[in-house]
């Protein structure tokens, strides 16, 4: 994995661990569904992200948060990362919607929405 992308793993993190300490969330796992449009940007650069999305849903997924084993209900989340545009062969800019969600009533499947965030200014 190229230093790009891992300082990328960073800021997502970060951001992840932002967006649940307030709440009583910290700790807990996560199932995070990963999209990433490449649309914006050159074909040339986005051979370098290959496997971008396999791997930040892989790191987000089963990075564990603590050393307990906890029990329970994952942290239901959504990443959607849009690529704006590229610059040189590694560096990119993007824009991150961040949304997290959970049940409303135990058993019935409704759901809402927790948090929901943007940031239309990464770079790495």
């Amino acid at each position: 994995m190229n230093s790009h992308i891992k300082a990328l793993l960073f800021q997502i993190l970060l951001a992840v661990l932002v967006l649940f300490a307030p709440a009583r969330l910290t700790g807990q796992e996560l199932d995070c569904d990963v999209t990433v449009n490449y649309e914006s940007i050159p074909s040339t650069n986005k051979e370098y992200l290959v496997d971008f999305t396999s791997e930040v849903r892989t790191y987000l997924n089963s990075y564990k948060w603590t050393t307990e084993d906890l029990e329970g209900e994952k942290i239901k989340c959504s990443l959607s990362i849009f690529f704006t545009s590229a610059s040189g062969s590694t560096g990119y800019s993007a824009q991150v919607f961040v949304g997290s969600q959970r049940l409303v009533y135990q058993g019935d499947g409704k759901v809402t929405a927790v948090f929901r965030i943007k940031d239309d200014m990464w770079d790495f």
